[in-house]
């Protein structure tokens, strides 16, 4: 059995130089008819426009003992095979019907039959030389199959749609199939089944859309099996809504004009060229992959659908899926990258069991957005600007759908890189931030849950406040950076833990919340106007530092709540909350009075935070610990409690109370004889209040 791609490969590099022969053939013959002059016997006019019908001993077609009557069949005749014909030269007829059981075929290179009309084959069609182009038939109008066809290409040459019918249980086999016409189209008019073909143009080098032939399904009942096999190439396929199973799209060693629309992928559609999806969306029923050792492209002018699986081929090689439309995604997404090149706004939607994995992900427009419209996961996905765009130029854009509070989970392995991200109110979670070559990921108006890593010193939150709901935290592994630095340049509240075991500076340009647990070295509140950095739980008592500046001047005197700090006459003011009273800052320079920097514990000022809260959280005993600790609490009222610890990097490790307590004195025995050696945070939150405590476990 021949492998799809060498025997159409072979088929494809000899098939110009076999047209242009028959067609000068065929030429010959129509003017010998014309020319000739001689008078017709009296068995030629009973003949014309009439059947002739082989003799059941067949022959070959050009001799007249092979024609009962004695006459070889003219342009005019309707011919009927009831033996075995043999075609060794060009030859003509109005239309061809091979009865059950009969055969025509070949036995010379570059033989070629010319149907003015229909062909009917319910015997057997076949080449029966070593030769893989040796037999071809030109139809004028229809081809129905009801037998076996092998190794027998058909060019139509009507000016008018041609069809192709065939019974249930029959095949194609090893046939090029084209059309000369590219205004009218080849109709599929039944369930068709192709072994080793190829549906291509006829001999044109480059053909580009709308000059390539056209292929039409009839009925969107229909399938068209191409049998992993056949492959469409240089034509243009309208599905009618059916279903094209099987199909090899394109040629890997060409550069196909392959155009399609109305079309639903079934079995294992491959792709080896460049095929192009146009006018619709296309839908994946079962499975779109690549070849394997070879990588792929597709072109979607719509949206794309997939409900089966869709993913790049073994070896190297990418799959590059470029779209115009949405992604809607509720199947399997492995190793295709995403390039959405809409100039509006592209949604991404999938189900909340899916998960795209192993893609990049990107956008090549950035004056509109990727739209996460669904909760969404992705595993070890980079979204990030595409190679088109030139470091000067601005990331690309995405945002969750406005109002809906998605969440979109990168499940510890997935970066955004080089993008800007707008949360909407919605969530990010899990997220491995970085910048890279294009410029820094910037994050606005999201909440933060998961576990979130800093891999790289280019993250900006921007615009509008982020909330920090669970952890942040910088990638401690090795091969990442030696330091970290977020610029804030809105509002940023932290409800969760925020630590690093590296040196980690946060520059503040907004106002700051904290009320959860601060483990950054440096915040450094650096904002034009005035600034409150509120602290309404725990701060790393030994290593936290504020940063107070101002901007550049040739004089500084600093004040405290309107009180001068005699040792304070540089730019920058150095505090550390469990050390200086909070209170109110500013500086006097030569050019003026500075904006006020306020260090608070809370909105009413200088309090300490555990007096207004409805619970109190005490140091675990013994601490540090070997194997078990007990950690007291004290709730004012029956309260939501929920208490969580994490280990030194801000993972979540164990909840030990999740759910109603009632008021009064509590003890939670935690047990860590599982856990490493090292710092844990545990964190209360009551009524949705927090308050975060440090202890160490031994081994």
């Amino acid at each position: 059995m021949r492998s799809g791609e060498p025997f159409l490969i072979k088929k494809y590099n000899s098939m110009r130089k076999r047209i242009v022969y028959c067609r000068f053939i065929r030429i010959i013959i129509v003017v010998f008819f014309f020319l000739s002059g001689i008078s017709l016997t009296a068995q030629t006019i009973k003949n014309a426009h009439g059947v002739i019908t082989s003799v059941s001993d067949g022959g070959y077609w050009n001799n007249t003992t092979t024609w009962v009557g004695g006459v070889v069949p003219t342009v005019d005749n309707d011919v009927i095979i009831v033996g075995t014909v043999t075609v060794n030269q060009a030859a003509i007829c109005n239309s061809l019907t091979v009865n059950v059981g009969k055969t025509l075929k070949s036995d010379g290179n570059n033989a070629e039959l010319i149907v003015k009309r229909n062909v009917t084959n319910k015997g057997n069609i076949y080449n029966d030389t070593e030769y893989d182009n040796a037999f071809t038939l030109e139809v004028g109008r229809d081809v129905v199959n009801e037998g076996k066809w092998k190794k027998t290409d058909i060019v139509f040459t009507g000016l008018y749609d041609n069809r192709i019918i065939m019974g249930f249980y029959d095949t194609i086999s090893e046939a090029r199939i084209s059309k000369i016409d590219t205004a009218s189209a080849l109709l599929i008019a039944s369930n068709s089944k192709f072994y080793n073909c190829s549906f291509t143009n006829d001999v044109t080098d480059s053909p580009q859309f709308g000059t390539t032939y056209k292929v039409r399904v009839a009925d969107p009942n229909f399938v068209v099996d191409l049998t992993k096999t056949s492959n469409l190439h240089t034509v243009m396929y309208d599905g009618f809504g059916s279903f094209l199973k099987n199909a090899l799209l394109g040629v890997s060693w060409s550069n196909d004009s392959l155009f399609l629309k109305h079309v639903r992928l079934k079995g294992v559609t491959t792709v080896q060229g460049i095929p192009v999806f146009w006018g619709s969306h296309v839908i994946v029923e079962d499975t779109l992959k690549t070849l394997h050792n070879a990588g792929g492209k597709l072109i979607v002018l719509g949206d794309m659908i997939n409900k089966g699986a869709v993913f790049r081929g073994t070896g190297n090689g990418s799959f590059d899926i470029e779209v115009t439309g949405d992604v809607i995604n509720s199947g399997k997404w492995d190793g295709a990258n995403i390039i959405f090149k809409g100039t509006n706004d592209n949604k991404i939607v999938m189900d909340s069991t899916d998960t795209i994995s192993r893609a990049f992900i990107s956008k090549i427009d950035t004056g509109s957005f990727m739209v996460f419209a669904s909760d969404a996961k992705f595993e070890n996905c980079t979204f990030t600007n595409h190679w088109e765009h030139k470091p000067s130029e601005k990331n690309y854009q995405m945002k969750i759908e406005k109002g809906t509070h998605f969440e979109i989970d990168l499940m510890k392995t997935s970066f955004l890189s080089s993008v800007k991200f707008d949360g909407e109110g919605g969530t990010l979670k899990n997220a491995l931030l970085t910048g890279g070559y294009y410029g820094p990921a910037i994050l606005e108006n999201v909440h933060l849950r998961g576990t979130n890593l800093l891999r790289s010193d280019s993250v900006v939150f921007s615009g509008s406040h982020v909330v920090v709901d669970d952890t942040l935290a910088t990638d401690d592994y090795a091969g990442y950076n030696n330091s970290y630095k977020i610029i804030l340049n809105g509002d940023f509240v932290n409800n969760g833990v925020i630590t690093s075991k590296r040196s980690f500076t946060i520059v503040a340009k907004g106002n700051v919340v904290n009320n959860g647990f601060w483990q950054p070295g440096f915040t450094e509140m650096s904002g034009a106007t005035d600034q409150t950095f509120l602290n309404n739980d725990s701060i790393n008592s030994t290593t936290f530092y504020l940063f107070a500046r101002v901007p550049s001047a040739t004089t500084y005197q600093w004040y405290k709540n309107g009180v001068v700090i005699t040792s304070a006459t540089s730019k920058e003011l150095k505090l550390h909350p469990y050390y200086e009273p909070y209170g109110e800052y500013y500086c006097q320079t030569d050019t003026g009075v500075s904006r006020k920097i306020t260090i608070s514990n809370n909105i009413t000022g200088i309090i300490d935070s555990e007096a207004v809260m409805s619970h109190l959280l005490l140091q675990n005993y013994p601490n540090p610990f070997i194997s078990q600790t007990h950690i007291p609490f004290r709730l004012d009222e029956k309260s939501d409690v929920r208490l969580v610890i994490y280990n030194s990097v801000g993972q979540q490790v164990a909840v030990p109370v999740s759910g109603k307590m009632d008021a009064g004195n509590h003890k939670v025995l935690f047990d860590g004889t599982s856990l490493r050696p090292g710092i844990y945070y545990y964190r209360l939150v009551v009524n949705g209040v927090s308050t975060t405590k440090q202890m160490v476990l031994l081994k």
